[in-house]
């Protein structure tokens, strides 16, 4: 009955004037909601959610992600995502350390992501590759997913939101344990610094490139050149984000208060009180300014968007609905996204592609441990039927 009922939605949806009254409606909302960031909060809120939509239209068309180019890595000796991601943070390093008023003139924005050497960078980054893998989408991927109609995505978007403000809770445990102290390449080396980080991603590059194909596998792997496309596009719009909002590009963040005004709303007053309130500027005020007073949850709902209105125009948007196993993944490899995220300082965004464009070191210690994380995430993949 269930299976039913979602072929006729899915079949109604579909329906040609349904489809365009859709599209109409996505680019309507689109629109409001620039429109009433400009009233409600300024013109750099609203370039911010033009910023967005544009990231999201970015991810959608050239198929850019995590986690499916992280295992083709492991299983195929595909390094071509890999690639396309260090040709984006090489391309926003020295942009990056101009504007943190490392080099030249601009202002100490990047040095907002530059964060110290944790126990639970290694700990969160490792769940974060598991849990990534398990739920079939990283953080970005997840957001792509939803906005092609996916409820699966939707469901690991709660998950990692959930995930999130449990570790959030537990910020005090995560904070008094081993760390050691955050190191800039910017801060300490100037313009040389910006040229490490980039040197640093020709050689990552330059390694995949010597990966050995698996046993099984008879051609290379495929070329897709619209990621490196993609890539190019995204360092330009990372460096603007940075320019606009003062801080580089982040989602956990943004889902983080998303979750906790919920549940301050619905009356769990005690979440005023967490340690977690103390890594923001206005600490726990976050709680009762505005919706989108921030800006991470304004590049998330604007990316969304993005990605909504280019599957709308490519007539790619179809409601999808998973099957039971498929929902537990997702929820589950949600859920342990979100805890890593929150104690590693960031996904895959925040702590990865932002941190090293960032000059922190952090990010290079994030990505070795999601690595291992996506490597045992690839055997669990096996193990619950989900690959072959």
């Amino acid at each position: 009955m269930i299976s039913t009922l979602s072929k006729n939605i899915i079949d109604f949806v579909a329906a040609n004037w349904v489809y365009r009254l859709f599209g109409i409606a996505m680019w309507m909302l689109s629109g409001g909601f620039i429109v009433f960031l400009y009233i409600a909060y300024g013109w750099q809120k609203s370039a911010l959610a033009i910023t967005g939509l544009a990231i999201g239209v970015v991810f959608f068309r050239c198929q850019f992600g995590f986690s499916y180019t992280w295992r083709v890595l492991f299983t195929r000796g595909d390094g071509t995502g890999l690639r396309a991601q260090m040709l984006w943070i090489a391309l926003a390093a020295l942009p990056f350390a101009w504007l943190s008023g490392n080099i030249g003139g601009g202002d100490v924005y990047a040095v907002m992501n530059v964060r110290p050497l944790t126990t639970g960078i290694a700990v969160g980054a490792l769940l974060f590759g598991v849990g990534m893998q398990l739920g079939g989408a990283c953080t970005s991927g997840s957001i792509v997913g939803a906005g092609q109609g996916g409820t699966v995505p939707f469901i690991s978007i709660a998950g990692f939101i959930a995930g999130a403000i449990v570790a959030a809770e537990q910020a005090e445990f995560w904070q008094e344990l081993p760390a050691a102290t955050s190191f800039s390449f910017y801060g300490e080396w100037g313009i040389w610094g910006a040229l490490a980080i980039i040197a640093m991603g020709i050689v990552v590059i330059l390694a995949s490139l010597t990966l050995p194909l698996p046993s099984n596998s008879s051609a290379p792997p495929p070329k897709r050149m619209s990621l490196y496309v993609g890539a190019i596009i995204l360092a330009l719009l990372s460096i603007i984000l940075l320019a606009l909002a003062k801080q580089p590009w982040g989602i956990i963040n943004g889902l983080s208060i998303l979750g906790a005004k919920t549940l301050f709303i619905l009356g769990y007053e005690d979440i005023e009180f967490w340690d977690y309130w103390s890594r923001f500027a206005t600490g726990s005020d976050a709680l009762h300014s505005g919706w989108f007073e921030g800006t991470q949850l304004v590049t998330t709902v604007s990316m969304l968007l993005g990605v909504v209105v280019a599957a709308v125009a490519a007539g790619k948007f179809s409601l999808s609905f998973g099957g039971g196993k498929r929902l537990l993944l997702s929820l589950s490899g949600g859920v342990i996204m979100g805890y890593g995220a929150q104690i590693s300082y960031g996904c895959n965004i925040g702590s990865y592609i932002s941190a090293l464009s960032s000059g922190s070191a952090h990010g290079w210690l994030w990505l070795f441990f999601a690595f291992v994380g996506t490597a045992i995430g690839v055997g669990a993949r096996r193990l619950v039927g989900l690959d072959k």
